[in-house]
């Protein structure tokens, strides 16, 4: 028995060890691609070859092979060289420039949504930008990508799965809802430039993009990812913390005139665990997917958790909140019947009360 062990904990040491392994080369290939895209800097086209064939070796990638075949064929460009056909991408005349920064490419405008948006995942995150550049910039993105994939090998390394897991959902989140979005359109624009190394830079952009896009969205798929449930539906409250605190919109709870439901959609759970661990109740955990099939589709990929009927403002007798949040309120407090009947008022009955 405790060979066994020694040989099943040895296996999940070399697991790590490669998903580390994996997990660094995706950062090389973030982090000089984020190079590329800023300021020309020397020894740069030397730097994307080494990333690009460390992410074909390692990865498998079709796009770090095919750029690193490019990129060797290619001679050592010069740094002035690499300035001006920079410059040349940004100001064309004639032509519509390439937008480095998120803003401008889909709202048109610089500071714009995208900006503020992704300043604030930058913040609870807890990181900040360094050199003085605006937070969706196409480098500082890319770099974002990089440290969390360095994060994550680290994790690994250390033998953290759950953090290994929760840095590879806020991948995944950031990909699918800012740099998966425009980015790979940026490399396009690049692909077409005149210049080779931009070319073959743009052309691993878009396509190492594309490649993380469905290569995780199929993980994600094929992996026994775990799923909130609860353990007893009883006690959770419908108080709807765990819901903020879902990033990806996969918890909701949705009102009719008479219930209220916490409901779940399968397909957009990353099992981060945030939910758990905001849940004051502790009703949540993370469990293998189950079939919810004995609970009905509310709407469209959502079906229940947890109903429980609205309570009736006992004045006018409108639907309030739900029977279970307001229960829970009066175990907390032990209100007299005068205190509890005020409570169970709507918001404009106690108004005039």
């Amino acid at each position: 028995m405790e060979t066994l062990q020694q040989v099943q904990r040895l296996a999940g040491q070399h697991k790590n060890i490669v998903h580390a392994h994996k997990a660094r080369a995706r950062a090389m290939v973030y982090h000089t691609l984020a190079e590329a895209l800023a300021e020309p800097a020397l020894g740069i086209k030397g730097r994307l070859l080494e990333a690009a064939t460390t992410g074909a070796w390692v990865l498998g990638s079709t796009a770090c092979r095919q750029a690193a075949l490019t990129l060797a064929q290619l001679p050592m460009p010069e740094i002035e060289s690499l300035r001006h056909s920079y410059a040349r991408l940004m100001t064309t005349p004639g032509q519509r420039p390439v937008a480095l920064y998120e803003s401008l490419h889909r709202q048109g405008c610089l500071m714009g949504q995208s900006t503020r948006d992704v300043e604030r995942y930058y913040q609870a995150l807890g990181l900040t930008p360094v050199d003085g550049e605006l937070p969706d910039h196409a480098s500082v993105e890319l770099a974002l990508l990089g440290c969390l994939t360095t994060a994550e090998a680290e994790a690994q390394t250390a033998g953290d799965s759950r953090l290994a897991s929760r840095l590879g959902a806020e991948q995944r989140f950031f990909l699918r809802n800012h740099a998966g979005v425009w980015l790979p359109e940026v490399g396009v624009a690049f692909a077409a430039a005149g210049d080779p190394f931009y070319a073959a830079a743009g052309r691993l952009l878009s396509e190492f993009l594309a490649e993380e896009l469905v290569g995780r969205k199929r993980k994600k798929q094929k992996s026994s990812t775990r799923l909130p449930a609860l353990k007893d539906p009883s006690a959770c409250t419908l108080c709807g913390l765990c819901v903020g605190s879902c990033r990806l919109g996969a918890l909701r709870v949705i009102e009719s005139a008479a219930n209220t439901a916490l409901t779940l959609n399968q397909s957009k759970c990353t099992g981060c665990n945030r939910c758990v661990n905001t849940c004051p109740e502790g009703a949540l955990f993370l469990s293998t997917p189950i079939s919810l099939g004995s609970f009905c589709e509310i709407t469209s990929g959502y079906q229940t958790m947890r109903q429980s009927p609205r309570a009736g403002c006992p004045k006018c007798n409108r639907p309030t909140v739900s029977q279970a949040e307001l229960d829970a309120v009066f175990a907390r407090l032990q209100p007299d019947p005068a205190m509890q009947r005020r409570l169970s008022l709507c918001v404009e009955c106690k108004s005039w009360s």
